[in-house]
């Protein structure tokens, strides 16, 4: 298991005050990207349905997974999760935000 705290929302103000945050715990098999573990949060019919950009090569050429992870921007189609710990997944921006991971390209 993994624990994702990841931001839902649409603005920054809530990524500052700690609202819109929701927590998933997530079963994952050994060298699980967190791409796919966002994917399998919404494909597990509870309800949720985290909006985010899937990867267009999979190689973190195109930044389109790009994504803040504990503070550090990361790509989620390489971030391998490690079973037991716990990631905090954000925007990569604080402005500009669509929806959760979703934001406004430069």
């Amino acid at each position: 298991m993994v624990n994702l705290d990841i931001y839902i929302g649409n603005t920054s103000i809530e990524i500052r005050t700690n609202e819109g945050w929701r927590n998933f715990n997530v079963g994952i098999a050994e060298k699980t990207s967190l791409l796919q573990a966002l994917k399998s949060i919404n494909e597990c019919g509870s309800g949720e349905n985290i909006a985010y950009h899937d990867y267009c090569c999979g190689f973190q050429f195109c930044n389109s997974c790009l994504m803040k992870v504990n503070g550090q921007m990361s790509h989620a189609c390489l971030l391998i999760l490690e079973a037991g710990k716990t990631y905090k997944v954000e925007p990569r921006k604080d402005n500009g935000i669509l929806r959760d991971l979703i934001v406004e390209e430069d």
